[in-house]
């Protein structure tokens, strides 16, 4: 019983903290959008626009898996895969930064409100935060497991 209102604390802590990214990214669209196309990973102005859209997506469906006790089985595995495509991103994201070099380059985690660069321990701490809930999540949650 303890375990578990620990495990709901972390999960909403996590997703506290993606509500606040989702509202600085959100708030500085545009800009966010700019950012995603000057680092020409994803083509142009519209792949970035549409990669900047497919975030914002992710991130409010990931947070019905950690804020609901016990979500919809649909939901949940909705939210729990929307949850590990987001963390994937970030991290990929901040790898590949780090590998060519852009070290000083926002990476956009907040936007373009709060300046996160690749090289901080942010993204770091917060993918491997996101991961370490998700996975003792998982464990808790009975409708993923189960038809």
């Amino acid at each position: 019983m303890k375990n578990i209102k620990i495990l709901r604390s972390l999960a909403l802590i996590y997703a506290a903290i993606l509500v606040i990214f989702i509202l600085l990214q959100l708030f500085s669209f545009e800009k966010f959008i700019v950012l995603l196309t000057n680092m020409q990973i994803f083509g142009g102005f519209e792949a970035s626009r549409g990669v900047a859209c497919l975030i914002a997506v992710c991130e409010v469906l990931s947070l019905p898996y950690l804020i609901l006790k016990y979500p919809p089985t649909l939901l949940a595995r909705i939210s729990f895969f929307a949850n590990i495509i987001i963390i994937l991103f970030w991290l990929i994201l901040t790898v590949y930064l780090n590998i060519n070099g852009l070290y000083s380059m926002n990476l956009g985690l907040g936007g373009d409100t709060l300046t996160v660069h690749s090289n901080q321990i942010l993204p770091l701490f917060f993918t491997a935060f996101g991961c370490l809930v998700l996975i003792i999540k998982n464990h808790q949650v009975p409708t993923l497991g189960k038809k």
